[in-house]
């Protein structure tokens, strides 16, 4: 399937290189870009890297052609230089040539994805239906247990978080309950445990959850399916509650962006109801894993709360018992006598604070119904009733949760694995023919 003047990989002659730069010189007045220089003949003032490709070209023509590899011919034919090293020149005709840098991102998904096509053809023809969605995935993100979770890129900082978790729970239960359960109450330590469990399930469904990442390849019909270029396709246009928007093209995702929806640069995919992407838990939230969010934010900040609270109470009674055997400095030999509790105290203040700021914010943000990405932009205006408000907390925290786009675990048809191999390919071979 051919879009525009571009060839699959498999029609492409890296032989008659000449004809494929006139294909591609005779579409590009239609196309409209700020970076165009007009060329009538050939001129011998080049650009540093025309002066390279020259140099290459000029001196192993036929052993790079004979030996290039695959998509060679797409990349020499969109080289502004191969009019300079051509036998015969171009006729002085004037034409609009786009100016394309190569994107150099050696081992991203669509690379891999590319090295394996073969493979999972192979494997579909033997055994249909045995391979599932997730090894087609092409964002940036870690499917793991066979597509039935999936998480963010990252995981140093949600190891950080992780540790963090434990350590405070572990000072507390080991140095502080005690005392505390003989002298306050017995239940104090069960509190405890249900916090550190409630903050750690929250923080695992927030990780491991689909935040409502949208399928690619969504809008390929008309301009979308037959433009190259896919950062020239105009805004689409669209009615949503009454209100005319446009609808934003995403050329990595290969879809019209719908409204609440916004590409994450981490991830690489279009997320629904994007709110940012959260590095502590090494994902991004989104619509289907911002209520677990919000529990991780509320939970967290109750322990914090609990702990620090709970560990200088105990210092105050060690205090009164000091005072009582007549200490001259009771409240630094309470200290001395448990330090476990100031060093709590200062860990859970330290990483805790700011905890307890993002749990105000987006508590606002959740009676407001609007996000992160939403408030910095300014982009939303909301009620501001106290009925619209309860409405909107109920309906994000209690809400229907809406099933996955993606349906990772589900086997992949014949249908599906042919489109995926021929836009993979296509993909791979037009990467480096990005505008600037």
């Amino acid at each position: 399937m051919s879009r525009g003047v571009y060839k699959p990989l498999a029609q492409v002659d890296v032989d008659n290189l000449d004809e494929e730069a006139a294909l591609f010189m005779q579409a590009a007045p239609s196309r409209s870009l700020d970076h165009t220089t007009t060329t009538t003949t050939p001129t011998t003032t080049t650009s540093p890297r025309d002066d390279d490709s020259t140099a290459r070209l000029a001196s192993g023509s036929a052993e790079s052609t004979s030996q290039a590899p695959v998509g060679a011919g797409v990349v020499a034919a969109a080289s502004p230089s191969l009019a300079v090293a051509s036998a015969e020149p171009p006729k002085p005709t004037e034409v609009n040539v786009p100016f394309y840098r190569p994107r150099l991102q050696k081992g991203s998904p669509l690379d891999v994805a590319a090295a394996r096509i073969g493979s999972l053809e192979s494997e579909q023809r033997r055994h249909p239906g045995s391979i599932r969605r997730f090894r087609l995935f092409l964002g940036n993100n870690r499917i793991l247990c066979n597509g039935k979770l999936i998480t963010g890129p990252e995981l140093n900082a949600n190891v950080v978080a992780v540790f963090v978790i434990v350590l405070t729970t572990v000072l507390f239960v080991a140095f502080e309950a005690p005392y505390l359960m003989e002298h306050v109450s017995p239940a104090v330590l069960p509190g405890a445990l249900y916090l550190c469990f409630m903050t750690s399930m929250s923080m695992a469904l927030t990780a491991f959850t689909d935040p409502g990442i949208l399928p690619r390849n969504l809008d390929l019909e008309g301009s979308a399916a037959t433009n190259p270029l896919p950062r020239a396709i105009a805004p689409k246009p669209t009615d949503w509650f009454g209100d005319t928007m446009l609808l934003k093209w995403c050329p990595t995702c290969r879809i019209h962006r719908p409204p609440r929806v916004s590409h994450c640069s981490t991830c690489d995919n279009c997320v629904e109801r994007f709110d940012h992407h959260c590095p502590w838990v090494g994902s991004c939230i989104g619509r289907r894993n911002y209520r677990y969010f919000y529990s991780f934010l509320v939970f967290t900040s109750l322990s914090t709360l609990y702990y620090f609270g709970f560990a200088l109470y105990h210092l105050l009674l060690l205090q009164n018992v000091n005072r009582d055997a007549g200490e001259k400095s009771p409240f630094l030999k309470a200290m001395s006598d448990s330090p476990s509790s100031p060093l709590l105290m200062g860990i859970v203040f330290f990483f805790g604070l700011n905890v307890i700021g993002l749990s105000c914010y987006h508590t606002h943000l959740v009676f407001s119904d609007q996000t992160t990405n939403e408030m910095l932009k300014s982009m939303r205006q909301h009620d501001n009733s106290a009925s619209v408000h309860c409405a909107n907390f109920i309906r994000v925290l209690w809400g229907p949760l809406p099933p996955s786009f993606l349906q990772l675990t589900k086997p992949v048809q014949s249908s599906e694995m042919e489109e995926f191999a021929a836009h993979v390919r296509e993909q791979h071979a037009l990467r480096s023919l990005t505008p600037t």
